[in-house]
């Protein structure tokens, strides 16, 4: 998320430290802060709602990543997925690699974050994480979810979307 004044210059995220607050002329914000915005509309047809008011809070999260099994279910509505933990893998399985993290919703489209898969066995592999897209209220379709997947296959080389695995062999994934 980005705040640009009228002159196109980005204030909020600052890059100035927050002990210079007093010096300078950079809104400075912090996690829980609230930001009031009105604006009097001095030219309309009517009074009503001449003062237009909302407010914008500075809210960071705490994202998490999670390795699941996914079940698909068809129903009338379409095919529902539903991810489970995956407890243990085989050579040849495929994975959905889930990571919420809202602190990366930043754009008007489908975001992406990079996920980190590594073995045991030392093998590596970074996957691009798409924001899953949901419907909103209105029931149209929304892409500002913070929610990320990606499907990983488990098999006998690293390529693409798959990461080379042994019996025994181990996954960690990070972001």
């Amino acid at each position: 998320m980005a705040v640009i004044n009228a002159d196109g210059q980005t204030i909020i995220p600052c890059e100035v430290d927050f002990s210079s607050a007093t010096t300078n002329r950079i809104l400075e914000i912090a996690p829980g802060d609230s930001i009031d915005l009105v604006y009097e509309d001095e030219v309309r047809t009517t009074q009503e709602n001449a003062v237009l008011s909302t407010t914008l809070g500075a809210e960071f999260y705490n994202g998490t990543i999670r390795i699941a099994n996914e079940t698909l279910t068809n129903t009338p509505q379409g095919m529902i997925p539903t991810y489970n933990d995956a407890m243990r893998f085989r050579p040849g399985d495929q994975l959905t690699i889930l990571v919420w993290e809202a602190d990366k919703d930043i754009s008007a489209n489908a975001d992406t974050v990079d996920v980190k898969v590594t073995t045991g066995k030392g093998e590596t592999l970074v996957l691009k994480a798409l924001e899953k897209q949901e419907r909103n209220r209105a029931d149209a379709p929304s892409v500002h979810t913070g929610v990320f997947y990606t499907i990983l296959r488990t098999g006998n080389a690293t390529q693409g979307n798959t990461i080379k695995v042994v019996p025994g062999d181990s996954i960690e994934v990070s972001y």
